[in-house]
């Protein structure tokens, strides 16, 4: 059985850890909508449940491999988008 104050320090560290996650998946929204209205909609269609990758590199006129990169640079811009916003809010 763990000791009650290791219990209370997992449990402040997991409602540290819930809060840090919603702020980025806020600021995910964020960067994500700094994004032009076609490739939002790109993004969207390749996350879709029933949408197959070959499918969208078509409607967006890639080659597959060509649209796997392009992917690949949007999650980038957006997780730097992210990790700016954060180090700006702690540098506040």
């Amino acid at each position: 059985m763990l000791a009650n104050d290791v219990v209370e320090m997992i449990a402040t560290d997991s409602h540290h850890m819930d809060h840090r996650l919603q702020r980025q998946r806020e600021l995910l929204e964020f960067c994500f909508h700094k994004v032009s209205p076609r490739d939002r909609e790109l993004l969207l269609q390749a996350y879709q449940p029933n949408s197959t990758i070959q499918d969208v590199a078509l409607s967006s006129g890639r080659t597959v491999a060509g649209f796997y990169q392009w992917l690949y640079r949007m999650r980038q811009l957006l997780q730097e988008c992210v990790h700016r916003e954060l180090a700006r809010e702690a540098s506040l």
